[in-house]
């Protein structure tokens, strides 16, 4: 099916729906004004990086999709696999609600895992030199949005706890419970190690 909207921004306002598609609501939950978010829907200001950053963070759509801008793709959830609908966003939001918080080492693990999960699949369908390229290009956007890296590299100690914050979020998220056995993520994960 080719869609008659003429860019992705437009595409995912009109899978979000009344009230959250409406250029006030999705400027709020976006951090963009509605003066960008009018221009960008009607295709007269190209997508930026941060603004397709920002649009994913916000409603858990692919950043890939929104900065292809191909109206005439169906959109993708953030692990750029599964089709994006009204509900992806739903569960996006309850996901954002049950994580301690971006500055927590579950929070880092979380986000780095599903990063570096991209990463390998690209490299893995796609040329690895490109997927390299991508991402050296998303370490200087962060690096644009948040300042340079740490004078001195950062300590042994901070990435030893995202590492194993990481293991443990992996373990989780690799384990299948059996009939008998509730599986409580909160209680599987939060838990530091003795």
């Amino acid at each position: 099916m080719i869609s008659l909207k003429k860019t992705t921004v437009a595409v995912i306002r009109e899978i979000l729906g009344s009230p959250t598609g409406s250029e006030q609501v999705f400027s709020k939950i976006t951090g963009l004004s509605i003066s960008t978010i009018k221009k960008i829907s009607a295709g007269n200001y190209p997508i930026t990086p941060k603004s397709a950053l920002a649009i994913s963070e916000a409603i858990g759509v692919s950043g890939d999709w929104i900065n292809r801008n191909d109206p005439n793709i169906p959109p993708l959830e953030r692990d750029n696999r599964t089709p994006y609908t009204r509900d992806s966003y739903d569960r996006w939001l309850k996901k954002k609600g049950t994580q301690i918080g971006p500055s927590d080492n579950l929070g880092v693990a979380q986000d780095l895992i599903e990063i570096i999960e991209c990463f390998l699949i690209s490299v893995i369908k796609r040329n690895g030199s490109s997927a390299r390229n991508d991402l050296w290009e998303f370490a200087r956007l962060m690096e644009g949005k948040y300042g340079p890296s740490i004078h001195g590299g950062i300590s042994h100690e901070s990435i030893s706890g995202v590492l194993s914050q990481m293991a443990r979020v992996s373990k989780w998220r690799n384990h299948k419970p059996d009939a008998n056995e509730s599986m409580d993520e909160k209680e599987y994960i939060f838990p530091e190690d003795s």
